[in-house]
């Protein structure tokens, strides 16, 4: 199941199939490390930014604690090549930092 799951995920031609495949995944693997390995290569690879943005909203809900979260924040908020998801991940970054301080 995980492999169908993480196939969808990447593959489907439907964007809430999509979503609901990364959803499932986090549900049923979330202590997984392969799983946030999984979402992190979505983030930066996947070709559609709506992916890349719901895989980024998957680690923030689901490893907040993560110490590699901010530097993917950063690595969003400059290099990716949707201006919304940049958006996304500047302010999620923004939020972060904050509660730091």
């Amino acid at each position: 199941m995980y492999q169908f799951l993480k196939n969808r995920s990447r593959h489907d031609r439907n964007l809430t199939v999509r979503h609901e495949a990364i959803k499932a995944l986090v549900r049923g693997w979330k202590d997984d490390l392969n799983t946030l390995i999984w979402l992190k290569h979505l983030t930066q690879k996947d070709e559609n930014g709506a992916v890349r943005r719901i895989a980024i909203e998957a680690i923030l809900e689901n490893y907040p604690e993560r110490s590699e979260i901010l530097d993917l924040l950063r690595d969003r908020s400059t290099n990716d090549p949707d201006e919304q998801v940049r958006k996304f991940a500047e302010e999620q970054l923004a939020i972060l930092q904050a509660r730091k301080s």
